[in-house]
């Protein structure tokens, strides 16, 4: 059986300010929070992700995201 050709697309590049929208957007859905008071918490230590619960992985994301959020203009 053959497999479908994809189309080739070129990668999407977001600014600075898409970046750190988007983690906005992630952190608000995610926790509840706004990108600054996640960034807050986590510098802090306050927020400790837990890979093995759904809510963990989903936390694992976000911080994944930090660099969008912390990219210069």
């Amino acid at each position: 059986m053959a497999l479908p050709v994809e189309s080739r697309r070129e990668p999407t590049t977001l600014t600075p300010a898409q970046g750190r929208e988007l983690f906005n957007h992630v952190a608000q859905r995610i926790t509840g929070l706004s990108g600054l008071e996640f960034l807050a918490r986590y510098d802090a230590g306050e927020i400790q992700p837990d890979d093995e619960t759904p809510e963990g992985r989903d936390l694992m994301y976000l911080i994944l995201l930090i660099p969008f959020a912390r990219q210069n203009s």
